[in-house]
């Protein structure tokens, strides 16, 4: 596929996540090629980038850079690619050229959310080598998004990189309490986590999740009290390592995203609330650990079969 059918259908995926006033200005903007010759920063400095049109640009030439720099092998990568590139923060991107005054990366991405995206989000991410020349670049993205973004953690797969990797940003519980009540608030573990395998999973916890990618649905869900894992760390050494309890818990949930899973999958209740509204309500329905010991499985199994004995009392 050519560079002229790329921007046309970025421009289109884009105007399908974004709010856009005038839908076919922007799609103009996305497929002239008059500015080609600029670079992002010479643009942005000539350019008001108020109009649809102009932002239609924009995201023209940040396409042309971006293709420069990925490799695109396949329908599968430039499926890949479109994905992302119509997912990223205009807004936060201009910001950031004009800050170092270059083409650059990373990019602030949005994530990837199920009215978009589902069919995408749902795919099995992939193993990454760990000589793959664009991890570095990967793993840049996804502490941008953390560090700017109010989440505990995320997978690649949520910011349109279909590869096994887990960014963790917050996993203290006490913490997170502290941060909710506005007095913590810069708090970062900056832990990468590269093709993890769990290995083995033990007792039973339940939280109500939300997700980044799943909008306002918060769920109830049940999670291993500890899973044991395999995996590589930014250094790509290889770690066998135990976790438990809240920790587990979000490792879990973003495990399950690197296999297309989602936490509203898993969910025996769900309730549809905004930020501040899951803050309140988890400050009267916390995480809780109902056995350390047992396998996994068969507690679920025991679980399950209990409330459906309930509903069949009722």
């Amino acid at each position: 596929m050519d560079r002229e059918k790329i921007c046309s259908l970025i421009g289109k995926k884009y105007l399908l996540k974004n709010r856009i006033s005038c839908q076919d200005d922007f799609l103009k903007g996305s497929k002239t090629n008059s500015y080609d010759s600029y670079n992002l920063y010479d643009f942005i400095n000539s350019t008001s980038l108020i109009t649809d049109y102009e932002k239609g640009l924009f995201l023209r030439l940040t396409t042309a850079f971006l293709l420069t720099q990925s490799r695109i092998k396949s329908q599968k990568d430039l499926n890949n690619f479109i994905e992302r590139v119509s997912s990223i923060n205009l807004e936060e991107y201009i910001k950031l050229i004009k800050t170092k005054q270059e083409n650059t990366l990373p990019i602030k991405y949005e994530a990837l959310n199920i009215q978009y995206s589902e069919k995408y989000l749902r795919q099995k991410s992939t193993k990454i080598k760990l000589d793959d020349e664009y991890l570095t670049s990967y793993i840049a993205i996804l502490e941008n998004y953390c560090q700017n973004d109010e989440i505990l953690a995320i997978s690649a797969i949520q910011l349109g990189i279909p590869k096994r990797i887990i960014y963790l940003k917050n996993t203290n519980l006490e913490l997170i309490a502290r941060y909710q009540n506005k007095t913590f608030n810069n708090y970062n573990e900056l832990r990468i986590i590269i093709n993890p395998q769990i290995t083995k999973q033990t007792g039973l916890a339940e939280y109500w999740e939300a997700c980044a990618s799943c909008l306002d649905n918060l769920g109830h869900v049940y999670r291993p009290y500890e899973i044991e894992m395999e995996y590589y760390d930014i250094n790509k050494k290889k770690h066998r390592q135990i976790f438990k309890g809240f920790e587990a818990t979000i490792l879990s949930h973003e495990y399950d995203h690197l296999d297309g899973i989602l936490f509203i999958d898993k969910a025996d209740k769900i309730k549809h609330k905004n930020a501040q509204e899951r803050k309140e309500f988890r400050k009267t329905h916390n995480y809780n650990i109902i056995s350390k010991t047992g396998d996994y499985l068969s507690l679920m199994n025991k679980m399950k079969n209990k409330k459906e004995g309930e509903v069949k009392n009722e």
